[in-house]
């Protein structure tokens, strides 16, 4: 290889951990001072000078951020079960529309704002937060489109929870396992058979009442008429103005559904059918507090699900979701 070839990759690296150490720095006092003011996470004056030369750059982009961010978590990973959450959040910045630029609109579909979707990287073993393992930001500047729906997966919105988990492959290859956990909105075929491989699962919350394969029954209709397996006892997060706190006894059905490819999957090369488990958990009325609605969660998994235990187990890496909302 040409000297001058070496040298530059060598000078390259250099300056990449310049960057990620001074990236990191910042972070860390972004988190430690709870703000985003220069002049107040700064510890003195050469700090801040150095966070704001690393902002004034005209190269510096969020994907040093991210780049930081994950080296620093694939550091923490080896060889450990790893639950990687993901979810969305939407930054609202109506009440500063006159001082930013280049935003879409939010959920309400008039203010002003983007949405942010990571997945963080859990330890199975001890519930510990080990890092950040994908990110994804979405700025919505133009409407759906009238043919949304044929759309290739890649080009719609809801392939950030693809996108997210392969992200994630890299960043905790160093991990013995990786079951990759998202609620309702991520119920997406192709997100069901391009995640899942040896090392990969998936464990999400079924929202869509699927048609499955050797019946005339639908799947939630199909798993309710499952005999109840046992009851377990899962502690729930509260959500305010909506659920209580508390331990709740969920009935548990499981079994096996081979599910068919939907008439809308764009994905020529989707298999026609996928074989999951499907859990069924739902909570008995004599936990539920009043005037509220009783857990009901269907989870779809590619873990193997033969017993009660296993089914709990599952149970309570769902409910590690709650780490991201």
């Amino acid at each position: 290889m040409d000297t001058i070839v070496v040298e530059n990759i060598f000078a390259k690296q250099i300056k990449w951990k310049t960057i990620s150490k001074r990236v990191l720095a910042l972070l860390d006092a972004i988190v430690k001072h709870t703000s985003v003011c220069i002049r107040r996470i700064a510890e003195d004056r050469a700090e801040e000078v150095a966070f704001n030369r690393l902002l004034g750059k005209e190269d510096f982009r969020k994907v040093h951020i991210m780049k930081a961010l994950y080296e620093k978590t694939a550091k923490r990973v080896n060889g450990e079960h790893i639950l990687a959450i993901q979810d969305t959040s939407e930054l609202n910045y109506q009440s500063m529309e006159k001082r930013v630029s280049g935003l879409g609109t939010v959920g309400n579909g008039t203010d002003k704002g983007f949405f942010i979707h990571p997945m963080i990287a859990i330890n199975e073993s001890d519930n510990a937060l080990i890092g950040l393992a994908a990110v994804k930001i979405i700025n919505r500047l133009k409407p759906k489109a009238d043919n949304y729906k044929s759309l290739p997966i890649e080009k719609k919105e809801s392939f950030k929870w693809l996108s997210c988990s392969l992200r994630a492959k890299q960043t905790l290859k160093n991990a013995s396992m990786i079951t990759h956990i998202s609620d309702r909105e991520s119920d997406v075929y192709e997100f069901l058979y391009r995640v899942p491989d040896e090392k990969n699962h998936v464990l999400i919350r079924s929202a869509q009442n699927r048609n499955i394969e050797n019946s005339e029954k639908k799947l939630f209709e199909f798993v309710g008429e499952q005999k109840v397996k046992g009851v377990i006892s899962v502690k729930i997060s509260g959500k305010p103005n909506k659920r209580t706190a508390h331990e709740a006894k969920l009935e548990v059905r499981f079994t096996k559904v081979l599910l068919s490819k939907p008439l809308h999957c764009s994905d020529k090369k989707a298999p026609e059918r996928i074989m999951v488990n499907a859990i069924e958990l739902k909570e008995n009325k004599t936990t539920v507090h009043d005037g509220e609605e009783p857990v009901y969660w269907l989870l779809l998994t590619t873990h193997e699900v033969t017993t009660l235990e296993e089914a709990k187990k599952i149970a309570e890496w769902y409910c590690q979701r709650w780490h991201i909302e």
